[in-house]
């Protein structure tokens, strides 16, 4: 089975990222997305984004089951535009998978007050499905972004690891957690989420799933996919494709 995470940084770099999603149809089984705007229609908003990515990718990958889990409402990246627009997680997985039970982390922001320039709100999606006679949990991960923290450990990343770790210890089945994590690679924020998994990035030496287009910071670190033990890996690596300011990290693995 193939997995790919990618942040799509809202479409914002849409031709390229919808060419690698077009190329990859069929081939990826389970895409797990984060920065995906989704509204009824398209309409113009800030810093180039598509205001209805969810609907073009669906589109693209008619043949997966799609599911969105909005981390906020009415905002874009300028902040609150007032509008029916959401913005968050997404998970779109072949039909012939078969889905046993799907829930959402975190809450969602709808209140024009908040400030979303400063600080974003963490978003996960739990998904549990059938590989094979072996059940399976799947974790679509988006860490709080908090400015001029620079991915550190701060109180509100600890416990929104150990949110995560005490849903997924909940399950007896083999675990793959992914997403742009927002965490550094040392910290404690990190360990608690690798407590009896392993970090494919550190495993395979990776120094970076940033593109050429990310020139905010020097830690090029921010995207991470942990496994359990019984998780096979028989290709882990990151995609060239420069089709956001992240890069697509791609897992082969059996059970």
């Amino acid at each position: 089975m193939k997995l790919l995470t990618l942040n799509t940084w809202g479409g914002k770099i849409h031709k390229p990222l919808m060419e690698l999603v077009e190329r990859l149809d069929g081939e990826i089984d389970i895409f797990c997305l984060q920065e995906v705007f989704s509204a009824p229609s398209e309409f113009e908003i800030a810093n180039g984004a598509r205001a209805d990515l969810y609907g073009d990718l669906s589109r693209a990958l008619a043949s997966y089951r799609a599911f969105h889990s909005p981390k906020s409402k009415g905002y874009d990246y300028g902040g609150f535009i007032g509008k029916d627009i959401e913005f968050g997680n997404a998970i779109f997985i072949r039909k012939d998978i078969p889905v046993f039970s799907y829930e959402e982390m975190f809450d969602v922001v709808s209140d024009a007050g908040y400030d979303w320039r400063q600080n974003a709100i963490a978003k996960a999606q739990f998904m549990t499905i059938q590989m094979g006679k072996s059940p399976v949990a799947i974790c679509n991960f988006h860490g709080l972004w908090k400015k001029d923290t620079h991915k550190k450990d701060i109180p509100e990343r600890i416990e929104q690891s150990r949110h995560i770790r005490r849903v997924l210890d909940q399950f007896s089945g083999e675990k793959i957690i992914c997403g742009d994590f927002n965490l550094v690679p040392d910290g404690e924020s990190i360990k608690i989420l690798e407590r009896g998994m392993r970090n494919l990035i550190k495993d395979h030496g990776i120094t970076s799933t940033r593109s050429s287009l990310y020139q905010t910071s020097p830690v090029r670190y921010a995207d991470y996919v942990l496994v359990t033990p019984g998780v096979k890996v028989k290709d882990f690596g990151v995609l060239p494709d420069e089709v956001s300011d992240h890069l697509a990290v791609k897992l082969d693995f059996e059970i």
